[in-house]
């Protein structure tokens, strides 16, 4: 990307910027998301085409272009309001299937209240089975809470005992997965908005 004429990002290595194109671009590993005037978008897909094999597609208000993508497990849309941004529904998915909880009856809360008899019941290890489950569940709990902010504080709890899950943890995925039975993604609306007619300041009055 640099010797394309891109900067880095000074705050995360992962965001690049044409000062000249004035594109923007997010990329992980071998996947990139790419904002940007559609002709340098173009141009940048034709010299990315001339040394990588590439697969790609536009998103965005012309007749010919998808109106629906995915990025890193996110998918984003195009609509006549604006723009959505909506988490991983697959990730729940294959959570709620793993666990046998895909009829469950759903929760309104993610957290779950630790009893005494369940804090004796800590002490005993999971099995290695049960283990290596309760941590493919935590760590995709852990990546979806990055969109659901609802449930970033019991995905944290959820992960922190990954090492040595204990058989009282199962209660935090549980309660969880119960919870992402009613609420499985959060999405985010970026509206449309008119140029601003009017500079507004805002300022402390102690300042």
């Amino acid at each position: 990307m640099v010797q394309l004429g891109f900067r880095p990002s000074l705050s995360t290595q992962c965001l690049y910027f044409h000062p000249e194109t004035r594109i923007r671009v997010v990329a992980h590993v071998d996947d990139m998301m790419c904002v940007g005037d559609r002709r340098a978008l173009e141009e940048l897909l034709r010299l990315l085409g001339s040394r990588y094999q590439l697969t790609s597609s536009f998103v965005g208000p012309e007749p010919n272009d998808a109106k629906e993508g995915q990025f890193l497990g996110r998918t984003i849309r195009w609509k006549r309001e604006g723009v959505t941004w909506s988490g991983s529904q697959k990730l729940v998915d294959e959570a709620l299937e793993e666990w046998g909880m895909t009829e469950t009856n759903a929760l309104r809360t993610p957290g779950v209240i630790e009893t005494e008899a369940e804090e004796k019941e800590q002490e005993e290890l999971m099995d290695e089975e049960d283990a290596a489950r309760y941590r493919r569940t935590a760590a995709k709990l852990n990546y979806v809470s990055l969109d659901h902010p609802q449930i970033a504080f019991a995905a944290k709890e959820a992960s922190r005992t990954m090492s040595s899950p204990r058989k009282g943890d199962e209660a935090k995925v549980k309660r969880l997965l119960r919870y992402l039975r009613g609420h499985p993604v959060a999405t985010y609306w970026f509206d449309w908005q008119d140029p601003p007619s009017v500079l507004k300041g805002y300022t402390d009055s102690d300042w």
